[in-house]
């Protein structure tokens, strides 16, 4: 699949790179940090994907039909040699000297293969399986507990998330359901939600 070029024509119109478990049936939305800038990854039950995205844009020659026009052709792609329909854009605006994207894929896979950035949502079986790195320091969510490598494999059937913070920026997830344990960098920011520091691998354990 060839190399995914959407967060390179964002650059273009905001000079930013914007490379990028929740409440069912309903996209949430957070509000903008300090420099009005955020990227919320918000992994669903179902496994599907909502990426939100808001950064500011100054340039005021830039139009939101060419920037569409740009994102819509990159998905369009992507599903095609996907042979289905498997990322969507949800909404695109430009308001009040911000740009606000939010796009759907169907699988975590398709996230990190349409960023080029991986990222993974299963079981703690299934990442063992594939090889993720499992011998590292767990800690409670909320508590002063740790665990075990030989531990955590017990809790095969827990969903895991993990994933880099992007080259440029951290990353907000949202998980589908209570998180229990963190690995790695990530830093849980509450019950189901945690970010993941730029260009550190992030995993978190969750019901």
């Amino acid at each position: 699949m060839r190399k995914r070029k959407i967060m390179l024509l964002v650059l273009a119109f905001l000079l930013f790179v914007l490379n990028g478990c929740g409440k069912a049936q309903k996209e949430q939305e957070q509000e903008p940090s300090d420099t009005g800038a955020y990227n919320v990854v918000d992994v669903k039950k179902d496994g599907s994907v909502i990426n939100t995205i808001e950064e500011p844009f100054e340039q005021e020659y830039y139009s939101e039909e060419r920037l569409k026009d740009l994102i819509l052709s990159e998905v369009a792609d992507y599903n095609q040699e996907a042979g289905e329909s498997r990322v969507e854009v949800k909404k695109l605006s430009i308001k009040k000297n911000a740009v606000k994207l939010v796009m759907k894929f169907k699988t975590a896979e398709d996230f990190g293969a349409f960023n080029q950035h991986a990222f993974f949502y299963g079981t703690v079986s299934d990442a063992y399986d594939a090889g993720y790195d499992m011998d590292i320091a767990w800690k409670e969510n909320g508590g002063d507990g740790s665990i075990t490598k030989a531990e955590l494999l017990e809790m095969g059937s827990r969903k895991l998330i993990i994933a880099e913070g992007f080259q440029k920026e951290d990353i907000i997830v949202k998980a589908s359901g209570k998180i229990l344990y963190t690995g790695g960098a990530a830093q849980a920011e509450g019950k189901d939600t945690a970010v993941f520091p730029q260009q550190e691998l992030s995993y978190l354990v969750c019901k």
